[in-house]
């Protein structure tokens, strides 16, 4: 009879310290799961932030694209820099949300991957810029019209398809913002920079 109730007893005490142990596992996890949301939260908040500037300054890609080239070649250096001066502030802005994407904790890989296909947008953007500012540049230092024409309807096609990738890039985001029932959409709903 002594026997058994040792054991009874080494038994509820073994027991008792693995419930015990069970428990300690648990709530490192439960405060794990909340600095990941507000990790993550943090992150959306960033990447809002950095969205919403991009939005206030893309729409000023395609300004001074519209020219007369019966007006001459002279007025093509002047459109050079305004156009340029534009896209070089959509380029900081796209700078911005690249960095802010960037920094994408891993939470998920759900979220790492909707990042990764707002950066391929974003750097798209950031490349048709770049050729659009190039192609400006071949256009004033064309020697005729015909050279002149070519090189801006380039520019200007390409300037599109960056204000294009832009706009893809900050529908996706405002879509993510929307969405619920999601960590993402949790993290976006939530987050202090995107309300």
């Amino acid at each position: 009879m002594k026997k058994t109730c040792i054991a009874v007893g080494l038994s509820a005490a073994f027991l008792a310290g693995c419930s015990a142990e069970a428990e300690q596992q648990s709530i490192p996890q439960e405060v794990s799961e909340t600095a990941n949301a507000d990790e993550l939260r943090a992150w959306a908040s960033d990447v809002c932030s950095a969205a919403d500037e991009l939005e206030a300054t893309v729409t000023s890609v395609t300004d001074g694209l519209d020219v007369d080239l019966s007006q001459g070649l002279d007025q093509l250096p002047a459109i050079q820099e305004q156009v340029t001066a534009n896209l070089d502030e959509v380029e900081a802005r796209i700078e911005a949300v690249e960095a802010a994407l960037a920094a994408v904790p891993d939470a998920s890989p759900g979220v790492t991957a909707f990042a990764a296909e707002v950066e391929v947008l974003v750097d798209s953007a950031r490349t048709s810029g770049q050729e659009a500012i190039d192609l400006l540049a071949e256009a004033g230092a064309a020697g005729n019209l015909l050279n002149a024409s070519l090189a801006i309807t380039g520019a200007a096609s390409a300037a599109r398809s960056a204000a294009s990738d832009a706009n893809a890039a900050l529908q996706l985001l405002d879509s993510a913002r929307a969405e619920t029932g999601s960590e993402l959409g949790e993290a976006f709903s939530t987050a202090e920079g995107c309300r």
